[in-house]
């Protein structure tokens, strides 16, 4: 038994299909972008304005491509004392303590839990073009 088939709209989903893969490391690299972008906006926004901002001013990010579609992505801040004010500091010779501001830890958090929403806004504009 044989039958004959218009496979005409599924050779175009295939081509589309390609198309798409072909597109992905791009895709994957804006996402990183705007994940990066929106972390180092919150981090910045929760360091405290100190020292004519220079700690505030001072956050920096970069993304590393290390091959084989391993990204990553690194928010960092090299001023000496950005460690004292993320996680507490000895004050007054070690007889008193400075809470830490948690500024990286508190912003990796919530960027954890949006990730998936900061990814769907690109993956959602590639599918659309895929799947019309």
């Amino acid at each position: 038994m044989s039958s004959k088939g218009d496979f005409k709209q599924l050779k175009q989903l295939q081509k589309r299909l390609e198309k798409a893969q072909k597109q992905l490391p791009i895709i994957m690299e804006n996402i990183l972008e705007d994940i990066a972008d929106e972390f180092l906006q919150e981090v910045k926004d929760r360091t405290p304005n100190t020292n004519n901002n220079q700690l505030k001013n001072n956050w920096k990010k970069r993304i590393v491509n290390s091959g084989n579609g391993i990204y990553s992505v690194e928010i960092y801040n090299d001023l000496p004392y950005a460690s004292n004010v993320e996680y507490g500091h000895r004050i007054n010779g070690g007889k008193g303590w400075k809470d830490g501001k948690f500024m990286m830890t508190i912003t990796e958090d919530e960027i954890q839990i949006r990730m998936n929403e900061i990814a769907e806004k690109e993956l959602n504009t590639l599918l659309k073009g895929v799947f019309k």
